[in-house]
Order: structure tokens, then C-alpha cells, then sequence
């Protein structure tokens, strides 16, 4: 049985990878090779966490921290700083940072808001330019943000005016608690499948059925044709013994997507047994068969 590598063995490693006999390819690396894997690695954690995968969050979490240790190897073989350097930072930062509860500050989170705000400011960081979605968030996020000065709508240049209605929907977002950045691209995620399923065959699609009642099955058609891509909704129904059946095509990929915006229609409309088919010769050739009751 493999013994469970510690924080000090996994130091070890990378400072043998970067060794003269260790990998060529992390040899090479230097603080501007990496960039584009710090950014890759970020979101691969975001994505495990969307997934409510823990197996697969603890694993991209670790390839994140892979790309901090590496960064701190890279800048100690140059004498710039080293990990040690970075930890005390970070901890002088938390305490810096945190005077309701390494202090006697006030503990309200107005206060809070605004002390992390005027520490921040007394630091004297240089401010470096952030991707434009984040740098809205961050900008709509601070205390002394004026909501109004976003709603303008008479700006002459409509460059500046789009970008004042994109900040202002960015600053709708944070406001409900929802991440804009986060949001933008489950969005895009979806539209990419959606796009991706308009040129599947339907005998790649996966079949569901609905129970439903003649009078919810208007509402449901509408709510499932608004998600573009994830089902091929039949606009018509049949009568199995009495019952009403509504029939979906759902995209391959999207079957979890479409599970889940079952259940919340569940909650606010009359559905019974949603049962999963299969799609058969008959129905590749879009002829209606009803599950067999």
C-alpha cells in the first residue's frame, strides 16, 4: 500500500521535476509559460464544483495548487521570493485584513466592508488590469458604488452607453447573488450544446415521457421550448387508456439539464410519471408510439 504523500513530499516533487534531471517540459516553464494554465486550472475547479463532484473537485484543486507551487519554485531558483515568503504574505494579509476578528474592530459587515476597503486602499497595491467581467464585478461590489450612475442612459457615444448597460446587468446579477462571470459562461456552456444538438439525429436522442393533464401541458411545452437545443419538443399528444402522454426528445448531453427543469416544474404544475423511453424505428421516423400502459 502507497503511503500518503505529505505538503513536504509534494515540494520535493516539483523541485525534482525542475531538477536538471528531472522533466524537460517543466524545466522549461517560466512565470508568463504558465499563465494560460493558471486561468485553465481556475476554471476546472469551478467546472467540479458546478458538478457537485467532490472526487473531482479535490483533484483539479490540486492541480491549482500545482500551478502555485510551481510559480514559487520558478521565482526562488531566481531569488525573487520563495513559498515561505508567500505563506507569511498571505497570513500577515488575513490578519491585516480581518481587525473585527484579529482586532477590536467593528463586527458588522458594513464595517467589515468598509475596513477591508480602507486597508486595501492604505496597502498601496499597484492595480493591474483584470478581465473585463471581473474587473465589473469587483467595481459593482465595492461600498461606495452609486447604482445610479450605472442606469444612465443618455451617454452620446453608444460604445459607452452598451458598456453602461452591460455593467448595470453585471451589477443586477451580483445584487441577486449571482456571480456574473460564473453565469456568462454556464450560458454560453449551453447555447455550445444547444448548437451542437440541432444537428443531431433524433435516434441519438434519449425519450421521455410525461404524464401530464390537457390543461398544464400548454405551459410545460412553452417552459421546455424556452431551453433552446435541449429537447426537441413534440407539440402534440397522445391518449394511453385515459391518460394524457406528452413526448420529448432530449439532446444527448442535456438529459440532466432537462431532469432538472422537470423537477422544479414539478412544484408549480400537475405531472405525474416522467418515464424514460427509448427512441425506435418508428419514432426516428417521427411516428408517435405511446409507452404501453
Amino acid at each position: 500500500m502507497t503511503s500518503r504523500k505529505s505538503f513536504d513530499d509534494l515540494i520535493a516533487l516539483i523541485a525534482q521535476l525542475r531538477s536538471e534531471n528531472g522533466c524537460p517540459w517543466d524545466r522549461a516553464q517560466d512565470h508568463r509559460t504558465l499563465r494560460p494554465y493558471v486561468l485553465e486550472e481556475a476554471h476546472e475547479v469551478i467546472a467540479a464544483i458546478d458538478a457537485e463532484d467532490p472526487s473531482a473537485l479535490a483533484d483539479e484543486l490540486g492541480d491549482l495548487l500545482l500551478q502555485v507551487l510551481l510559480h514559487c519554485r520558478i521565482a526562488a531558483e531566481a531569488g525573487k521570493f520563495s513559498l515561505d515568503e508567500v505563506i507569511d504574505l498571505l497570513a500577515q494579509k488575513l490578519i491585516r485584513r480581518h481587525p473585527h476578528v484579529f482586532g477590536d474592530a467593528a463586527d458588522d459587515l458594513q464595517s467589515i466592508e468598509r475596513t477591508w476597503a480602507a486597508v486595501k486602499k492604505a496597502e498601496g497595491k499597484v492595480k493591474h488590469r483584470l478581465p473585463a467581467i471581473l474587473a465589473a464585478r469587483k467595481l459593482v461590489s465595492r461600498p461606495d458604488n452609486e447604482v445610479t450612475l450605472l442606469n444612465r442612459e443618455d451617454h452620446p457615444i453608444d460604445e459607452a452607453a452598451a458598456g453602461r448597460q452591460i455593467l448595470a446587468a453585471i451589477a443586477a446579477a451580483w445584487n441577486a447573488g449571482i456571480d456574473p462571470e460564473i453565469a456568462l459562461l454556464k450560458t454560453i456552456s449551453h447555447l455550445e450544446k444547444s448548437m451542437e444538438s440541432r444537428s443531431a439525429p433524433i435516434q441519438d436522442a434519449i425519450v421521455y415521457w410525461i404524464n401530464t393533464t390537457k390543461d398544464e401541458i400548454h405551459f410545460i411545452d412553452a417552459i421546455l421550448s424556452a431551453y433552446d437545443g435541449m429537447a426537441n419538443v413534440r407539440r402534440d399528444y397522445q391518449l394511453q387508456n385515459g391518460e394524457i402522454y406528452f413526448k420529448v426528445y432530449v439532446a444527448p448531453g442535456m438529459e440532466q439539464e432537462f431532469l432538472e427543469v422537470i423537477e422544479q416544474l414539478q412544484k408549480t404544475a400537475t405531472i405525474g410519471e416522467v418515464s424514460r423511453g427509448e427512441v425506435s424505428r418508428r419514432e426516428t421516423s417521427r411516428e408517435e408510439v405511446a409507452p404501453q400502459g
